[in-house]
């Protein structure tokens, strides 16, 4: 790392192979106990690098924020993180963190939460006051993390299909500060 920390910014298209290969592995360690391991095993990192490819080359959406974390300028991606306007808003959850995935070897090195803090700056400076996520709902690891930062529990729950895998999810929701319009 660096001597100031995580340097988190922007996602590139060259990263796409590096975020495919630590999203296996976050998955593979993450959801170990909550996804039947024949489904771990057999997560592709090829399946994952044909998404990221796309979704790091492709048109960009507007205030959707591609973020990888990493322990050095030039160094490979350690964390990512996506996040932009809430697929089916509610009230002030406007915003919504899609993705946050650190390679579990990087896990406690504060990558994960130099991108929270970044994704909670930037959702409010694109206006938005209140954000949700979604999380396996026995990932105990990522709920402590998430509401070590502010997030709660709202009592909302949704099933989940990824990758071959059906899962119960809980919503979490915070408040953002109001930042500076762009």
């Amino acid at each position: 790392m660096s001597d100031e920390g995580p340097i988190v910014r922007e996602a590139e298209a060259g990263d796409a192979a590096a975020i495919a290969a630590l999203q296996v592995r976050s998955w593979r360690t993450a959801y170990r106990g909550i996804v039947p391991d024949a489904v771990l095993d057999g997560l592709a990192e090829d399946a994952w690098l044909e998404r990221w490819t796309d979704g790091l080359a492709g048109v960009r959406r507007d205030g959707v924020h591609r973020l990888v974390s990493t322990a050095s300028w030039g160094g490979p991606p350690r964390a990512v993180a996506v996040c932009g306007p809430a697929i089916g808003p509610a009230a002030a959850l406007t915003a919504q963190l899609y993705v946050l995935y650190a390679d579990p070897s990087s896990w406690g090195c504060g990558h994960g939460s130099a991108l929270l803090r970044r994704v909670h700056e930037l959702l409010a400076s694109d206006g938005h006051l209140g954000a949700l996520l979604w999380v396996a709902a026995g990932n105990a690891r990522s709920i402590g993390f998430y509401e070590r930062r502010g997030w709660v529990r709202d009592g909302e729950t949704q099933r989940e299909q990824v990758a071959g895998a059906t899962f119960d999810e809980v919503r979490m929701v915070r408040e953002l500060a109001p930042g500076p319009r762009p």
